[in-house]
């Protein structure tokens, strides 16, 4: 349900996750492109049904990267936990499915404060 609240009086949860070599690639090799496609649309499917389970919020997504919310523009009492749960849950779902290069790098910050 919806608040009734102003936003700048909420308490909410935020989660990035970044796919760090699709927003640097200064070489078009299509061949490291094709694998950066098929690695973000994993990630982004992934972070997609990850993020409707956990009551969350998709706030922005591109390509090469993802905001999420919780407790932000609908209620979740557990926000904080939700978020820790879903990037911990990227993060084990994206290795089992998609084993990345070492060359790959997809990293992920959580914060939790009142919004303003």
């Amino acid at each position: 349900r919806d608040f009734d609240v102003p936003l700048n009086t909420r308490f909410g949860t935020l989660l990035y996750v970044e796919l760090h070599e699709l927003a640097s690639v200064s070489n078009p090799d299509p061949l490291l492109l094709r694998r950066l496609q098929e690695i973000s649309t994993k990630l982004g499917n992934i972070i997609w049904d990850l993020a409707h389970s956990t009551g969350g919020c998709i706030q922005n997504m591109s390509p090469a990267n993802c905001l999420l919310s919780w407790n932000v523009v609908s209620r979740c009492a557990s926000h904080y936990l939700a978020a820790v749960e879903t990037a911990v849950r990227v993060r084990s779902q994206l290795q089992a499915e998609m084993p990345l290069e070492s060359w790959a790098r997809v990293s992920m910050g959580v914060w939790t404060g009142h919004l303003q």
